[in-house]
């Protein structure tokens, strides 16, 4: 890694546009946005202009200022089918660009790290004692990367949690399985760290079972 003392602040125009409906057993919330940002603070992969000593790589992570366009949607709803069902869900989605800088090698038009399109949707049963929630989560494949730095494509996948618990007094127990088909998925917000930056893929925990129990006083 090589620092840049010469980088400018970033500074940032954005618009945002809200809405919430609301209805008895019904709220709809969405909300989308725009965000200029000049003199964005980006990674690049800069090439050695010397030679050092002890030093064999040809080049290395610096940083950069570019100009960089996000915009992107957000929304999610809940609904009481019939008590004790309810229904609830979320879908975000964000799409970053930047302005190409050939003379340093970054020849992509793409924000790295930056998430795919997700979505996830809950049923719960809850009476007051009992309760119980299935969730599905789901995201797309990431195909818009940062190619000139070297990061890598995502892969869609889907999940399935459930979870179930009881309420007595100040006390609620909940145990429940993550991951419950046991699915293989890596993240897309890895490529930066060590050791997921050299192509090496991570891979997220698999089935896993957990027990939380609380008290409130």
């Amino acid at each position: 890694w090589v620092g840049n003392p010469d980088l400018a602040p970033s500074r940032n125009t954005g618009v945002d546009l809200s809405m919430t409906v609301q209805r008895p057993r019904a709220t709809v919330t969405a909300n989308a946005y725009l965000n200029r940002i000049d003199n964005y603070v980006a990674v690049y992969r800069a090439r050695r202009l010397t030679m050092v000593p002890g030093v064999m790589n040809a080049s290395a992570r610096s940083y950069v200022n570019v100009d960089a366009l996000q915009r992107g949607v957000e929304a999610s709803g809940s609904v009481t089918v019939r008590r004790p069902l309810s229904l609830s869900g979320d879908v975000s989605y964000v799409r970053g660009t930047m302005t190409p800088r050939a003379d340093l090698g970054v020849t992509s038009s793409d924000l790295a790290e930056t998430p795919p399109l997700r979505a996830r949707l809950r049923a719960r049963v809850d009476d007051g004692r009992l309760f119980a929630e299935l969730e599905g989560v789901a995201s797309a494949q990431q195909t818009r990367v940062d190619r000139s730095l070297g990061e890598a494509t995502t892969p869609a996948y889907g999940l399935a949690n459930l979870t179930a618990g009881l309420r007595h007094g100040r006390v609620s127990v909940a145990a429940g399985v993550a991951n419950l088909f046991d699915t293989y998925f890596v993240e897309h917000l890895s490529f930066q760290r060590d050791p997921f930056r050299s192509g090496v893929r991570v891979a997220e925990p698999g089935r896993n079972l957990f027990v939380n129990a609380s008290w409130k006083f």
